[in-house]
Formats: C-alpha cells, structure tokens, sequence
C-alpha cells in the first residue's frame, strides 16, 4: 500500500495515526530547517555582535578586577593572621611543656673467646608538664 501523503510505501503494521504523527513531525523539522537556512546571515550578525559587543568585554574585565581585588585582600588578612601568630613562643610554649628522658647503659661483657662483647640496653620516655 501506498501512504497517500509521501507516496511512499507503507507499512502494513502502522497505523493511520503513527502515519500522520510521522508526517507531521517530518514537515516540522523540514519547516525548521527551511526557517534556520534563511535566517543564517541574521544569526551570525547576532552572535557576532554578541561576541564582539564592549559591554561584554567590560564585564570581562571587572569580573577580572574583581579576582585580582579578592586575592590581594585574601593576601593582605593571611599576611595580618602570621603577623599577629608569634611562632616563637608557641613553640617554646610546647618544648617547654615536654620532658624528654634518655638513658643509656653500656657493658661490657668477657666470653669464653676472650672478646668483650658490648650490651647496650636504652629507653626513651616522653613525658608531659602533667604527669
């Protein structure tokens, strides 16, 4: 059978709604390319002064004054935070409140070969301002 609206064949499973809702969307989109090749030209112009437009290069450059201004106050609160952390007493404030313990033994010990041997025992303990 022939679909009386392409001329083409059709099939036989299809029913007369699938056929129209094929034909309809099938002029649709002839409809818009048709549409989109005759307004070629005026949406290249659009674009193109979209594109090359000063107000859009204005905006570009605030939006990169605006990153240069947030990193240099960004720079100058870190520079006023270390200036104001004394490093110096923090740490002695922590040396201070440790107490580090070595003690080492050496013996020296004869065996049947007549060689001294040595035995080194050590311990290390750490103890903090509250203990």
């Amino acid at each position: 059978m022939l679909n009386p609206m392409s001329q083409t064949p059709r099939d036989p499973h299809e029913t007369d709604d699938d056929s129209l809702a094929f034909e309809v969307l099938k002029r649709a989109l002839e409809a818009g390319k048709r549409t989109v090749r005759s307004n070629r030209e005026k949406l290249e112009h659009i674009a193109q002064e979209i594109l090359n437009n000063d107000k859009v290069e204005a905006v570009g450059g605030a939006l990169n004054g605006l990153r240069e201004d947030a990193a240099r106050i960004f720079g100058r609160e870190l520079a006023r935070y270390f200036d104001r952390l004394d490093l110096t007493d923090a740490l002695v404030k922590v040396l201070t409140s440790i107490s580090l313990e070595l003690k080492t033994e050496i013996r020296f010990i004869p065996n049947d070969k007549k060689l001294v041997k040595p035995d080194i025992k050590s311990s290390v303990s750490v103890k903090g301002a509250d203990d």
